[in-house]
């Protein structure tokens, strides 16, 4: 008699635990299902394209690196690339591409395959909206907005702007502004981060 009561005191902790962990399972299906997690991925995203952004370096003057936009298009050497195979010193190429398909805007990531051949990889979504908004904005030294950079009239040693303002068509984000490292002090060249 002592034995049963043992075991049936056993099963129902374990049944305990188990409808718990059923109730928590169901719970998260429910969040997922409504969409309630896709703002915190967003979130997540637009806090990675940021943190990519601020992490641009100027590049060398003349060179393929040098931070290149345009309303629809950032093209950087930056230290902090999202989904790389391993972290390092990589291109940035972010790109907004209307999909008339789906009528939505994708703030896209161009990579190049890790292979010496260079293969194009498909773009990565990292965010997307409804309709055809969303644009770079690129801060100078005035302190004034520019479409595109580097401006024509800009010094040879300005390579970054002060900061990007990325503009989207999410309600819950409607922009995103990354303060480059765009003193004088401090910017590396990739020649000089390579070698530390």
């Amino acid at each position: 008699l002592l034995e049963m009561l043992v075991t049936l005191v056993v099963v129902s902790l374990v049944a305990g635990v188990l409808s718990q962990a059923l109730f928590q399972l169901s719970r998260v299906e429910r969040l997922l299902e409504g969409g309630q997690l896709s703002g915190m991925a967003d979130s997540v995203r637009a806090d990675w394209i940021r943190s990519a952004i601020e992490s641009l370096l100027p590049g060398e003057v003349g060179s393929s690196e040098r931070l290149r936009g345009s309303e629809r298009e950032l093209e950087g050497l930056s230290a902090d690339v999202p989904m790389l195979p391993a972290p390092g010193l990589a291109v940035l190429h972010l790109r907004l591409e209307f999909d008339e398909a789906l009528g939505m805007t994708q703030l896209q990531l161009l990579q190049t395959a890790a292979s010496q051949a260079g293969d194009a990889r498909e773009p990565l979504v990292l965010l997307s909206w409804p309709g055809r908004e969303g644009r770079f904005r690129y801060l100078d030294d005035t302190g004034a907005w520019q479409e595109n950079w580097p401006l024509p009239s800009s010094p040879r040693g300005a390579g970054l702007p002060r900061a990007i303002l990325v503009e989207t068509g999410l309600t819950a984000m409607p922009f995103m502004v990354a303060a480059t490292r765009a003193s004088p002090m401090g910017l590396l060249t990739r020649r000089q981060v390579e070698s530390l």
